[in-house]
């Protein structure tokens, strides 16, 4: 039998009634509150960290990627990552770090992150 929450339940309490699960066991009750959005809200729904992915990124020195189609620069390493401008196929950036999937790229005045499977690597790129 599944709980529903009332309309007075809040945060951590109203999702482990809705889920059938304790606070405790929900890490630490992080979980995502009417208020988290964007690839905050992703990493809590789905257990990872896009902070852990930004903070293990390895450096590169001498890489560049190609876009093999034309791809979003977000934010964050998130595909639900604020995008930052659109980038046109067949374009070469400088990327300077590279983590669980994604370049982090300079284009123009911008530094953000694109999708590994998005581009062709070049150079010093592992």
């Amino acid at each position: 039998m599944t709980t529903t929450p009332s309309p007075t339940t809040a945060g951590a309490a109203a999702f482990a009634l809705a889920t059938n699960t304790s606070v405790a066991s929900t890490e630490e009750s992080a979980v995502p509150s009417p208020t988290t959005t964007g690839a905050a809200a992703f990493a809590l729904a789905t257990n990872t960290s896009v902070a852990s992915t930004e903070e293990s990124a390895v450096p590169l020195i001498g890489c560049h990627v190609t876009t093999i189609t034309g791809v979003r620069l977000r934010e964050s390493p998130s595909i639900i990552s604020q995008t930052l401008v659109g980038i046109d196929t067949n374009t070469t950036l400088q990327a300077n770090a590279v983590g669980q999937g994604w370049y982090r790229v300079i284009y123009g005045d911008l530094q953000g992150w694109i999708r590994e499977d998005l581009v062709i690597a070049n150079g010093n790129c592992s």
